[in-house]
């Protein structure tokens, strides 16, 4: 495991709707634990981001809330470019999956995925991410 004090306290979610997007970047910001949040409505869009900026550490994020079900490129298909990313890139992020989703295979390849930390249901709740964050040690 490494350490928090090596962590970027910066948020990306990735989310094709507005609203969750905002109503996301609401609840980070009242746990006041990151620098800053960047919103992106696609996955593709993030990945650009963070292919552009990753010989920038203080931009690598600590955590990626990361929807499954988006057009263009789900959060599966965005776990997969993940997986091509360099390793210390990947030692210093963590994807947690948000999603409604209550399929099975969905579930079940979230729960398999090597990338994904976790997957937990919409809507995000101040309580539950603050205490996932202590799980996985990702909270100071």
């Amino acid at each position: 495991m490494y350490s928090n004090a090596n962590k970027s306290r910066f948020l990306i979610i990735i989310d094709d709707s507005k609203f969750d997007r905002k109503i996301n970047a609401i609840i980070a910001d009242r746990m006041q634990l990151f620098k800053e949040v960047a919103l992106f409505p696609a996955a593709g869009e993030a990945l650009d981001f963070i292919v552009k900026n990753l010989e920038n550490p203080e931009l690598f994020p600590l955590v990626i809330l990361l929807d499954i079900q988006m057009p263009e490129m789900d959060g599966f298909e965005f776990t997969n470019e993940y997986e091509k990313l360099p390793l210390s890139f990947k030692q210093k992020s963590d994807i947690i999956m948000i999603s409604s989703t209550d399929d099975i295979a969905d579930i079940e390849r979230a729960a398999s995925n090597k990338n994904i930390r976790k997957l937990i249901k919409k809507p995000l709740k101040v309580d539950e991410l603050r205490q996932l964050l202590d799980e996985l040690n990702l909270h100071e």
